[in-house]
Formats: C-alpha cells, structure tokens, sequence
C-alpha cells in the first residue's frame, strides 16, 4: 500500500469512526484518542491529515459536494434552470450526513465548503465579495431552513421557490 492508499485509508476510517461517534454523543465529547481508537488508527495518522477533528466533516462535505459538481457537470441534462434543484436533492440523497452536522450544531462546516465552492476569499474586490458572500450565505441559510424543516420539499419545488426569490 502507497501512501496516497494508506492516507486514503486512514481519512475513511477516521470519518466512519467520527460520524459512529456523532451518532452517540456530542462532538465535545469526543477526544482524538477516542477516535482514532474506534477508527483504529494511531493519533499520528490523524494528525497527519488534519488539524482538528471538525476538519473531517470538512473532508467529507467538500467530498459529497464535488462529488454532486461532477455528476451535474457530466449531465447533458444539466444547465443553470435546475442546478438548485439538483443540489438540493443531493443534499436530500446525503441527508443522514448533513442532519447530523446540523443536529451537532455542525453546520457551519457546510458554510465552509460553500463558500469554498463559489470562490470566496479574502483577496477579492468587494463588489465581488459581496456578491459572492450574498449567495453562499444565501444558499446557506436556504439548506440550513429546507433542512430544519425536514426537507419536505422535493427538488422541482425547491428550484422553483428559488428561482421565484431570485
């Protein structure tokens, strides 16, 4: 096993083991030895990957996120009239992970991968930041309202709100 296959391994254990342990009990209850415990691997191949345990949720969204980017780009059916709806019921196909990050009082991990996802940074002209924050926190405040709700709606019907706001 390389490293690349070994890091891999080491960062699926952790996440498994990380969501394992959220289903039990709260985040600040949950030390680096209790988790690389129940992941079975050393404090050390944690401390390789990340800087703190939160970081795994991170991973792991930004993982889904660019996961559902591939899938929407490759889609011949994709365009900017259903990208809402078709994020939306990717959120909805990864509930049980994303109820748990908001359920933890963990969603400002999902806030970090969106506004990694439209560009936001601290380098940008203002103009350009300001409609970039605009939107993740938009987008945000939208998923995190569509999900306290129980996500009742389905995908067309999101899209269709949205676009109706816009």
């Amino acid at each position: 096993m390389n490293n690349q296959e070994r890091n891999s391994y080491v960062r699926n254990q952790l996440t498994e083991a990380l969501i394992f342990l959220l289903k039990k009990m709260p985040l600040s209850d949950i030390s680096v030895s209790m988790l690389t415990r129940e992941a079975k691997v050393g404090r050390v191949s944690f401390y390789r990957n990340y800087g703190k345990i939160e970081d795994i949720l991170i991973q792991q969204d930004r993982f889904l996120i660019n996961q559902w980017a591939e899938k929407f780009v490759e889609d011949p059916n994709s365009s900017i009239n259903n990208v809402f709806g078709s994020l939306f019921q990717y959120y909805k196909d990864h509930a049980d992970f994303y109820k748990l990050l908001v359920d933890n009082g963990l969603s400002d991990c999902m806030l970090t991968v969106i506004k990694e996802r439209v560009g936001m940074s601290s380098n940008l002209p203002n103009k350009l930041a300001y409609k970039k924050a605009f939107f993740a926190y938009g987008l945000y405040g939208w998923l995190l309202e569509w999900m306290n709700k129980g996500m009742q709606e389905g995908a067309d019907e999101i899209q269709a709100m949205l676009l109706d706001s816009i």
